[in-house]
């Protein structure tokens, strides 16, 4: 898969006390954020990390073509607008941090920050 439609977004979630979360490991940060079916829009691959002591979610979103990155964003654009992006659960509330937009060679074109 070509490299050029590339994104990534940073996730984490505060406890009911207001402290972040240490995730155990990607699935457990999956799981807990608990994503809607939208987020596989388009089918991306999709590479996870975790960052910052394991309290950070980033997820690398690729696309086939700009046109399945668009679909994908206008998908997600969509779940915002509910205001249910993602299901969550007890664990607390989830928080989008940033999304970065990647040059066809993986630096940083653009960011957007959320908090």
């Amino acid at each position: 898969m070509a490299k050029n439609y590339v994104h990534r977004r940073y996730y984490r979630i505060r406890d009911n006390s207001g402290n972040l979360i240490t995730f155990l490991n990607t699935k457990d940060a999956n799981s807990k954020i608990n994503f809607r079916s939208a987020w596989q829009t388009c089918s991306p691959i999709v590479t996870d990390i975790l960052e910052q002591g394991n309290q950070v979610l980033c997820k690398t979103f690729e696309f086939e073509s700009d046109q399945d990155q668009v679909n994908f964003k206008s998908a997600i654009d969509a779940l915002w607008e509910t205001g249910n992006p993602w299901l969550g659960n007890d664990a607390g509330t989830v928080e989008y941090m940033r999304v970065e937009w990647l040059d066809p060679i993986g630096n940083i074109e653009f960011t957007k920050s959320f908090l």
